[in-house]
């Protein structure tokens, strides 16, 4: 009896150390986020192997896995499926880190509380994370508008901007969705809001959205978006002199007024200018007489 219990604690001990030659611990910067915004989840896996360890596919199966339950423990189904990923090499006392998008890869959206767990598998053994807790909720709608694209008779986008609060902060986000589809294209994350005033949106002609919102003391901040919710431009403005408008001509929108810092406009030299034609030399002027000459009478 006692050299079969010594069996099985030695057992458990073995099977302990092959858990622990591997710790992985996942963090979410933000864990209250609105719902389809991005989920960013960081993994850091650490090697206490005291030797080296490699994380491979095999065939279909990743050597990364995620769980995502809901409040009450039931177990989100996945909408996608990690890329491969190349071989991982972790040398002893090492660690790796990977950041993960989860709002491709699972059925999160709808405001609630959420559990995230990552668990990690090689031939060495595998290891679980702690579970860590992410809440979604609906931001604050303070725009909204619909808009048919041109060139098709029933396809409509519905753009719409949304805050949330983070710490001190207002954070802007754009939302592209087609309501009729029921299809959501994006929540593109605009960055800070100053809350001195409204900022403003206006669509063009092809359907696109404009943003322009103040993001500092005297700082602004431009986005063009388009339809399928691609970030088209980027640029940012000063009210120095004077202030930035969105501004509509022959249905192109435009920025108006203000000091444009990023991206900052430079002067490209044309050919004429880097090579100049080479001008004929001058003939030199004839010297002037004097009005009067040495020792001559006046």
């Amino acid at each position: 009896m006692r050299r079969l219990t010594f069996l099985l604690f030695s057992l458990g001990v073995l099977a302990t150390n092959t858990l622990a030659q591997l710790t992985v611990q996942i963090r979410i910067p933000q864990t209250t986020l609105l719902v389809y915004e991005s989920i960013p989840v960081t993994v850091s896996i650490q090697n206490f192997s005291g030797h080296q360890i490699q994380l491979a596919d095999t065939g279909d199966s990743r050597w990364l896995k995620f769980t995502v339950t809901d409040r009450s423990g039931s177990a989100i189904p996945a909408t996608g499926t990690l890329a491969a990923s190349e071989l991982v090499t972790i040398e002893p006392g090492k660690a790796v880190t990977q950041t993960i998008d989860l709002l491709p890869l699972f059925a999160i959206r709808s405001r609630g509380l959420y559990r995230v767990q990552a668990s990690v598998h090689c031939p060495a053994g595998s290891a679980v994370s702690t579970v860590v807790d992410l809440t979604l909720m609906e931001g604050r709608e303070i725009w909204r508008q619909t808009v048919g694209l041109p060139g098709s008779q029933n396809e409509y986008r519905n753009y719409a901007l949304v805050t949330r609060r983070e710490g001190n902060m207002e954070l802007l986000f754009a939302s592209v969705r087609e309501d009729s589809a029921q299809a959501v294209y994006s929540l593109v994350s605009l960055g800070e809001l100053l809350p001195t005033g409204a900022p403003q949106a206006r669509l063009d002609q092809r359907g696109h959205l404009h943003v322009l919102f103040q993001n500092g003391p005297r700082s602004f901040g431009y986005v063009h978006i388009d339809p399928s919710a691609k970030v088209l431009a980027l640029a940012a403005y000063s009210n120095f002199d004077t202030w930035p408008e969105l501004t509509e001509k022959d249905g192109v929108i435009s920025v108006v007024g203000g000091e444009q810092t990023y991206p900052k406009s430079e002067h490209i030299m044309t050919d004429d200018e880097l090579n100049p034609p080479s001008q004929a030399p001058m003939k030199p002027k004839p010297a002037k007489k004097p009005w009067w000459k040495f020792g001559s009478n006046p």
